[in-house]
């Protein structure tokens, strides 16, 4: 009976074997007799820890996020937006008088007009 706790408390310390034993990869009992024969901490062990690397590097960035997302000052986010904001703005003002503008062009009466090639100046 020790060695099923000792092997349970294994287990929770490497919490990747669960996602083998899941997806039917492995099964309890063939972890328990690679634990029983090579023990916790030999090599065999590697090859499924490296899940535990991922999940925990990616625990990390999930915490850094959080963290990230606590230490914004809302009214400087705030500032930040109306900034942007007001930025947009003065970009969409630019487009559309860009846009105006070929269409005053064509309404012009002054615009250049060719002179047909028989006509001379100022007839």
């Amino acid at each position: 009976m020790k060695k099923i706790e000792e092997f349970k408390s294994f287990v929770k310390e490497k919490p990747a074997l669960i996602y083998y034993v899941k997806n039917n990869q492995m099964t309890w009992q063939k972890f328990y007799e690679i634990w029983d024969l090579y023990g916790p901490s030999n090599e065999v062990w590697d090859k499924y820890s490296i899940l535990d690397q991922v999940n925990s590097s990616n625990a990390n960035a999930v915490n850094d996020l959080v963290n990230m997302v606590k230490n914004i000052n809302a009214d400087s986010l705030q500032t930040s937006i109306a900034a942007l904001q007001k930025g947009i703005g003065l970009f969409q003002q630019m487009l559309t008088k860009e846009n105006e503008k070929p269409e005053t062009q064509t309404n012009n009466n002054n615009q250049y007009r060719p002179r047909p090639l028989y006509q001379r100046f100022e007839d």
